[in-house]
């Protein structure tokens, strides 16, 4: 299914164009994540390739971000995926509570394609990525962005903005559902 991203209506950003991401669970209950952002690509601050590496303080610069959680429950999972390769992975038990790494994951590998107008990050994630996600659960999904532009500062876009800050752990900025998989 494909989302839009839309931007804080206190950030601007004159460099994106448009932000969309495609997302699909997997039959392996897993999930492949696809992020297009479409605009002046060099007006945008990228972090330096190299390999994927954990790495706090991601959305401190340019970063896509995916937040999911199984519909009903308090706990959900957050990733971070830098266009660089760096990425991290973390747990929570309730909003912005309890925050630990998601030690299954040793891995990320992180497909990025940046041409002038357009860079599209890609991610697969295994079930064994998805801890306290149940196959047959729909999971909540939060879909978010930080830009760093040139001479314009970070500017933060959301499936949805519930405050007038932003802020990605909001309830209310997993905006999207995704059901589970069925054999048909």
């Amino acid at each position: 299914m494909r989302y839009h991203l839309h931007l804080h209506p206190d950030s601007r950003c004159n460099a994106v164009r448009a932000i969309q991401a495609d997302v699909v669970r997997t039959p392996s209950s897993g999930l492949k994540l696809s992020y297009l952002l479409s605009g002046r690509i060099e007006d945008i601050i990228l972090p330096p390739a190299r390999p994927p590496v954990r790495q706090d303080g991601l959305w401190r610069s340019t970063c896509f971000e995916l937040f999911l959680q199984e519909a009903g429950a308090p706990g959900y999972l957050e990733f971070n995926i830098s266009p660089s390769g760096a990425w991290a992975a973390y747990q929570f038990t309730g909003e912005r509570q309890g925050m630990a790494d998601i030690e299954t994951i040793r891995t990320l590998p992180v497909t990025v394609d940046a041409g002038l107008s357009s860079l599209t990050l890609e991610l697969r994630l295994g079930p064994e990525a998805l801890p306290g996600l149940s196959a047959a659960a729909d999971w909540k999904m939060g879909l978010c962005a930080v830009i760093d532009a040139y001479g314009q500062g970070l500017s933060y876009w959301a499936l949805a903005h519930p405050r007038t800050q932003p802020d990605f752990h909001h309830a209310d900025s997993f905006a999207a559902t995704l059901a589970p998989v069925t054999n048909r």
